[in-house]
């Protein structure tokens, strides 16, 4: 079980062995051998080497992958591998089985699309309020140290504010003496 970028071992292998053996049967006095035994009598049943090869199980296990999301790994490129039969002629065989790191997701800057919606409400204020509102939108603006186009709204936003405020105390002040 490996990295696929690094080749690194991200898990213990698994390993099956399937053994053969065969039992000779040669003569004792001449060394020739005879055939071989493949019940356990002692005795020549077969005499081709081929077929007299023996094991108590022939098959390599079906294995499954181990599941390594824990570890930050995505899907094993061989979720499961098959059983396989062998015989006394299969070679050693070697699966191996990839995996690869998921990418973490991280936000991403404000764009030039980003959006941020001001709602603000205007009442009776008394002197001092509106820079306060200038300030609260200041304060709503990302903090990214680019120069924004909405500050020099909040800003002119501000002066307006400021002025109505002002001839709202004209106006006033020309009833009151009226």
């Amino acid at each position: 079980y490996l990295d696929k970028e690094t080749n690194k071992v991200v898990s213990k292998q698994v390993v099956q062995t399937v053994e053969y053996h065969r039992t000779a049967i040669v003569d004792k006095v001449t060394g020739e051998l005879l055939g071989y035994d493949s019940d356990g009598d002692e005795s020549v049943d077969v005499t081709n080497g081929n077929e007299a090869w023996l094991t108590n199980n022939a098959n390599w296990e079906k294995v499954t992958s181990p599941d390594l999301s824990s570890d930050g790994y995505g899907e094993p490129s061989i979720p499961t591998v098959g059983e396989k039969a062998t015989n006394y002629s299969t070679k050693d065989t070697s699966v191996v089985v990839y995996y690869t790191k998921e990418k973490e997701i991280t936000p991403s800057a404000p764009t030039s699309e980003s959006k941020t919606i001001v709602s603000t409400s205007i009442g009776k204020t008394n002197s001092g309020t509106q820079s306060n509102v200038v300030a609260k939108l200041k304060n709503l603006l990302p903090k990214t140290g680019e120069s924004s186009g909405f500050s020099i709204f909040a800003t002119i936003l501000g002066a307006v504010i400021i002025v109505l405020g002002i001839m709202g105390l004209i106006i006033r002040r020309k009833k009151e003496k009226d």
